[in-house]
């Protein structure tokens, strides 16, 4: 690290950069699908073709669940808002038991899709990568950190960063083609890079860094829970008289009063007993902030008991930069930008991690025999490259394809999912490096591009019906599948130029031999 400030921030670059930067490509895709994943829980669950009004998908839930769960001490409602279009419900018994299910708006009841991982497995593996708690978050936290600091270094290396934001030069070939690449994409969206990081961190606080909290509350996370939503304080026990539980609506109209915005959230405690509480949470949608805020009634009576004080300045920075990081203020175009600027932070990651063996292999001694550390990072390159978007699109295949009655569906394709990243990683190291990039290249044209008549082919959504429907937001999930198709494609012939040697090339080296 001798030679100044910009030589040793080059060697935290480039070390960073190679160190978390396959685990930071999966969490970056996954976060960019997560972009849409209210667009991709509709495309898995084609019967729910319709959004309805919260209040109203509230209320039947409400009337469902009274009915459907008599033994629950506690259920739940996340209501539809301007990009859901069904209802996460859930509940424990009395006997310990819990459940969740996904509701139809239209009439309170289960939905009549198969069970699916849906929009929410790719939100999930962005901050829990599938792995137990808290490693998932520690490793997703801890792989921020890590990016954070190459997007910084990388700014600090770079002595012209305006010049090489309009700099790029793929005639060249090799290593300068892929460095200016690498330079466009990193300045093409830098600050989002940067506060995607940090905001990312943020969203995890606790996880990471909880010593705030267990400095003010010990070991006793549940007080600090208390404290951050004050209202729910004191819930009390189940007091073991039956009761009938008051109507909803007018609760619903007195907390979107006090709240100022709409419900999105419905929590009752006891139901159906004397001591029954309903908790009414302000939905997000639209807000660039994020707080908790929430009204608690009387579920008996239907009075009003409580209501969210203002956040403190430290607990409303936090709600600002987790509602930045989650992007529920966002309206189409922005979640279009969110979207575009997440897929130059693949592009980023990716071209950096093929810059490292580009940059070293001309140094090797034998190229075509390279040491088992060189042969490593070349295979996890394209084992994380190019499994990911493979594993991605293998998603939308397995929620056609598995069968409507299988047992633990979602976590079926969940196994798939990570199934798809090891096969890729596997078949990279028994294939040469650049044959594996253009085949595996090949395959997510396909895979991607075939997503839509796979659809129509097994009764799922289709373009033709989106269409006549008006429904654009399927319309364009359906064009965006190939076009994301079309990017391979153009990547496959690319790389399979570069894979092939020209034929006089071929026959001058067959003589030279």
């Amino acid at each position: 690290m001798n030679g100044g400030l910009r030589a040793s921030m080059s060697w935290l670059h480039t070390w960073t950069g190679l160190i978390c930067g396959w685990l930071v490509f999966a969490i970056f895709a996954t976060g960019t699908a997560t972009v849409f994943r209210h667009e991709i829980e509709a495309w898995t669950r084609p019967s729910l073709s319709a959004r309805s009004d919260p209040a109203v998908g509230l209320q039947r839930a409400y009337d469902h669940l009274l009915v459907a769960a008599p033994q629950a001490t506690l259920f739940g409602v996340q209501a539809t808002n301007g990009q859901e279009r069904d209802m996460l419900a859930f509940w424990s018994n009395l006997d310990g038991t819990y459940g969740q299910a996904d509701l139809d708006p239209a009439t309170g009841a289960p939905a009549v899709d198969p069970p699916t991982g849906g929009g929410e497995m790719f939100y999930r593996f962005h901050f829990e990568l599938m792995a137990p708690y808290p490693f998932g978050r520690l490793a997703a936290c801890l792989a921020a950190a890590f990016f954070a600091s190459a997007v910084v270094s990388g700014v600090i290396t770079h002595k012209r960063i305006f010049s090489d934001f309009f700099t790029f030069r793929p005639e060249k070939g090799g290593q300068r083609a892929w460095l200016d690449g690498h330079n466009v994409l990193g300045a093409l969206a830098l600050p989002f890079h940067l506060f995607i990081a940090l905001t990312g961190i943020v969203t995890l606080a606790t996880t990471f860094m909880p010593f705030g909290m267990t400095g003010a509350y010990g070991q006793d996370a549940a007080a600090f829970y208390a404290d951050s939503a004050p209202e729910t304080r004191g819930m009390p026990e189940r007091a073991g008289k039956p009761a009938v539980m008051a109507p909803l609506a007018p609760m619903i109209a007195t907390a979107e009063r006090e709240l100022g915005g709409k419900v999105g959230r419905l929590t009752v405690n006891n139901p159906g007993d004397a001591s029954a509480r309903v908790s009414l949470h302000r939905d997000n949608q639209g807000r660039l902030s994020r707080p908790v805020s929430g009204a608690v009634f009387d579920g008996v009576s239907g009075r009003l008991l409580a209501v969210s004080p203002p956040p403190g300045p430290a607990m409303a920075t936090n709600d600002l930069l987790y509602g930045l990081h989650m992007a529920e203020f966002a309206g189409p175009a922005l979640r279009w930008l969110y979207f575009f600027a997440g897929l130059s932070g693949c592009g980023l990651i990716a071209s950096g991690l093929v810059l490292w063996t580009v940059s070293r292999r001309r140094k090797l001694a034998n190229p075509a025999k390279p040491y088992f550390g060189f042969r490593l990072v070349e295979v996890m390159n394209v084992g994380a490259v190019m499994g990911l978007p493979l594993a991605i699109a293998g998603f939308f295949w397995a929620d056609r394809l598995l069968p409507a009655g299988l047992a633990d569906r979602p976590a079926v394709e969940g196994r798939i999912f990570l199934a798809t990243i090891a096969a890729t990683i596997v078949y990279s190291a028994l294939r040469p490096q650049k044959r594996a990039w253009t085949e595996t290249a090949w395959l997510a044209a396909f895979a991607f591009a075939a997503i839509p008549l796979l659809s129509a082919a097994t009764g799922g959504r289709n373009l033709a019906a989106s269409l006549a429907a008006g429904d654009w937001a399927m319309v364009a999930l359906d064009l965006t599948l190939v076009a994301l198709g079309g990017g391979f494609l153009f990547m496959a012939r690319r790389a399979g130029r570069v894979a092939a040697p020209a034929p006089r090339r071929a026959a001058r080296t067959a003589a030279a031999e």
